[in-house]
């Protein structure tokens, strides 16, 4: 097939990605060289992949991420009873009276499923993006979206399953957990790029994981320190009007709590994405199949 025919197409697993045709796509993004890559690597190529096109990375991320976030600030916005800390810290009388037990935990519910929902649809465009990136076929923002759009109920039900056996592996050890989080750690990037199915992507994440499994445990650990360390830290500073009581501080804090918001999510979902290509490199060869390909349309 013609490069041109290809060019909406991402790579398909254990296939020839389009070729990089760089008289054409002169311009097209390559955050870190496709090799084998180390845990600082893929931390460091996160940062570089959101550099690399920064409008695109952030945009997608917002588009998932805002509506989450707008939803849980709004939750809370009474879960003081209307009163800041300040109040309640002057007049200890009033925490008896203030707080709104089921709005708090609407909003925990909201933005412990609304997130991990969106980091899945998150990881799934990016994953669209930068593989285009590296095959030399770059698709627009909205293809990227357009692909994540029809791929939403695989995200969701590979979503579900996910954590239903890590819910079952929490209950009977902490261990089981985390190895279920493990084998299917790259799902959404395999989702994607690649045109399976919500168990055969399952299947073919655990078969990327494979042998490299305690390699990938510890990468995806520190994915998440790194995300979790971010979040907590950039997003003290939005929560801060809520201290003095502001009656529309919710509106502050949900603007606050996107911007940090999309920046650790578009972080979180670029790593995933770089280990997943970096096991596609290790076990299928994918670096060599590109730079092959790269060659031969060179010599054409």
């Amino acid at each position: 097939m013609a490069p041109e025919a290809q060019a909406d197409v991402p790579p398909p697993p254990r296939r020839s990605p389009a070729p990089d045709v760089r008289s054409r796509h002169a311009a097209v993004p390559r955050p870190t060289p496709l090799r084998p890559l180390t845990t600082p690597d893929v931390l460091d190529g996160a940062v570089a992949i959101i550099k690399a096109d920064p409008r695109t990375v952030l945009l997608i991320s917002a588009l998932f991420v805002v509506p989450v976030q707008v939803v849980v600030a709004y939750l809370q916005r009474d879960a003081l009873g209307g009163l800041g800390f300040a109040e309640i810290t002057s007049d200890p009388s009033l925490a008896g009276t203030a707080g709104n037990s089921d709005s708090s935990g609407g909003a925990t519910l909201v933005a412990f499923v609304g997130g991990s929902l969106a980091l899945n649809l998150v990881a799934a465009a990016i994953a669209r993006l930068v593989s285009g990136w590296y095959a030399g076929a770059p698709p627009t923002t909205g293809q990227a979206l357009a692909r994540t759009a029809r791929r939403a109920p695989v995200l969701v039900l590979v979503w579900a399953v996910v954590h239903a056996a890590e819910l079952v592996g929490a209950v009977l050890l902490f261990l089981p957990a985390l190895g279920v989080m493990t084998i299917f750690v790259v799902t959404a990037p395999v989702v994607g790029v690649e045109d399976v199915g919500p168990f055969a992507a399952l299947a073919r994440s655990a078969r990327l994981v494979g042998r490299r499994f305690w390699q990938v445990l510890g990468t995806a650990l520190l994915i998440g320190v790194v995300g979790t360390v971010l979040t907590q830290t950039l997003g003290l500073l939005p929560t801060l009007p809520v201290l003095f009581g502001f009656e529309a501080a919710w509106v502050v804090v949900a603007i606050g709590g996107s911007a940090v918001s999309l920046f650790t999510t578009a972080y979180v979902a670029a790593a995933t994405v770089l280990l997943y290509l970096d096991l596609r490199v290790r076990v299928e060869g994918l670096d060599i199949e590109l730079r092959a390909l790269d060659v031969l349309d060179r010599a054409a």
